[in-house]
């Protein structure tokens, strides 16, 4: 009896030990499977990811396409007077429903880039500030300053105000806005060239001119607080820089953002570099001889975002990205890091994009192209609808060119676009 007794426990404890292998064996089956579908989803879900990149880069490896979207002449577009048909400055919004024109008398006109029927007009000049003799790009499609036949220069700035009109199905409505700053009387003379920058947390500014009787002067506005009193004053004074450069050779002014360096391309290939640290006495650190011909002349000059990147064009075409490298004593001197493919014509016209260290620059024969400053490439070059433009524009987005041809009496044309953005981001 109790040898049947332990037989039995013994059976039962066998089964026991057999249902907790097979729980077991049940288990590990269950863990393999889980674990198997873990890795293999991941690695899906890894491809899935590559794929969704590739798709995303392919643009990056097409060649841009570009197409004219629309095309109009100022002086026969509704609402706008024939008196107004010289354009000299064009800019727009990100979404390209807009753009802006400056005209001869200094009239800013808004209207819609598709028809160029007009949305808004206001007079910027008054009696006493006189006309538009020249005029400077401060920022493309924001910031503006007019120069004038009696010596002012005129800061504007524009912006966008975009709604959604619930009523109307949410339909985006563009408002804009023009702010007019204090104008700055810099000369009797009138302004035939200049170059403006002001400070970034207070009202100092610089303003290297040209006047129209052949001088060339540096205009400061310097603030400084009494750290006691907390009130500010503003020092002013005028430097002439006319016995260290022929006037009559200059074509391109620019100021950095620093408001530290002033750089004067001229008609003989030369580029003159000022420190303008000391706002009393200018120090001229450079004198380099850009083009290496002095039959080629520097027609163009600007600054890319960060204001560290000077673009050069020049008269023959070229296009050309300088930086400043500091040589053995520490010295910052001025050094060609890029030269570009060039243009058919004289370089006439320069935008920079808000966005990244891509530009636009246009030539005298009305070809448009756009670069990439970083990558040393030409993005995409292009005959604009028309011959020599006036003014050019890169929109916020860099996925668009406004133009304006002085030849189509005033003609504004939008172009191009591919994919999402010119550069094929």
């Amino acid at each position: 009896m109790a040898t049947s007794t332990d037989e039995f426990k013994q059976l039962e404890s066998a089964k026991l030990r057999q249902k907790a292998v097979n729980k077991r064996r049940l288990l590990d089956k269950l863990a393999l499977v889980t674990v198997t579908a873990g890795g293999v989803g991941i690695i899906l879900s890894i491809i899935a990811i590559l794929f969704f990149i590739g798709i995303e880069t392919i643009p990056l490896w097409q060649k841009p396409n570009t197409e004219l979207l629309s095309t109009f002449t100022a002086k026969t577009s509704p609402g706008i007077s024939e008196a107004n048909n010289n354009i000299l400055l064009v800019g727009t919004e990100e979404y390209r429903e807009i753009a802006f024109l400056l005209d001869k008398k200094g009239d800013a006109i808004f209207v819609n880039i598709n028809d160029g029927s007009l949305i808004s007009e206001k007079p910027l000049l008054t009696e006493e500030e006189g006309t538009v003799s020249s005029t400077y790009i401060l920022d493309t499609n924001r910031d503006y300053v007019i120069g004038t036949d009696k010596g002012w220069v005129v800061p504007f700035e524009i912006k966008y105000n975009v709604t959604f009109n619930e009523q109307k199905e949410n339909i985006r409505e563009i408002e804009p806005q023009l702010i007019e700053y204090d104008p700055i009387k810099v000369t009797d003379n009138s302004i035939s060239k200049f170059a403006f920058r002001k400070g970034e947390f207070d009202e100092s500014s610089v303003t290297a001119f040209v006047t129209g009787t052949n001088q060339f002067k540096i205009h400061n506005i310097q603030v400084s607080e009494d750290e006691f009193s907390g009130q500010s004053e503003s020092i002013v004074n005028t430097v002439d820089l006319t016995s260290s450069i022929d006037p009559a050779k200059i074509r391109a002014i620019e100021v950095d953002n620093f408001l530290n360096n002033l750089y004067v391309g001229t008609s003989d290939g030369k580029i003159f570099h000022w420190n303008i640290k000391d706002k009393d006495e200018p120090i001229l650190t450079e004198e380099i001889n850009a083009t290496g011909n002095e039959n080629v002349g520097v027609s163009s000059l600007g600054f890319l975002i960060g204001s560290r990147s000077l673009v050069v064009g020049t008269t023959n075409g070229e296009v050309s990205v300088w930086f400043p490298t500091k040589n053995k004593e520490g010295v910052a001197l001025l050094t060609k890091v890029h030269s570009l493919p060039k243009m058919s014509g004289e370089v006439t016209g320069f935008a920079k994009s808000i966005r990244d260290r891509g530009f636009v620059v246009n030539d005298k024969e009305g070809n448009v192209s756009v670069y990439h400053a970083t990558t040393g490439t030409q993005q995409v070059k292009f005959k604009g609808e028309g011959n020599n433009f006036t003014s050019i524009s890169f929109s916020p987005r860099s996925d668009g060119v406004v133009a304006v041809d002085a030849g189509m009496g005033g003609g504004v044309e939008p172009a191009p676009r591919q994919g999402k953005t010119l550069d094929g981001r």
